[in-house]
């Protein structure tokens, strides 16, 4: 499910979508470089 799909199902506000993505894609690259160094 993309983020795309999850946003038409949930409609959330526009600024808390916003910072729900800015934080995923923050965790997915801080695990993308967890992995990488280690």
């Amino acid at each position: 499910m993309s983020l795309e799909d999850m946003s038409k199902c949930v409609h959330p506000p526009r600024i808390y979508r916003g910072d729900l993505v800015m934080v995923w894609h923050f965790k997915w690259r801080h695990t993308a470089k967890s992995i990488i160094f280690k």
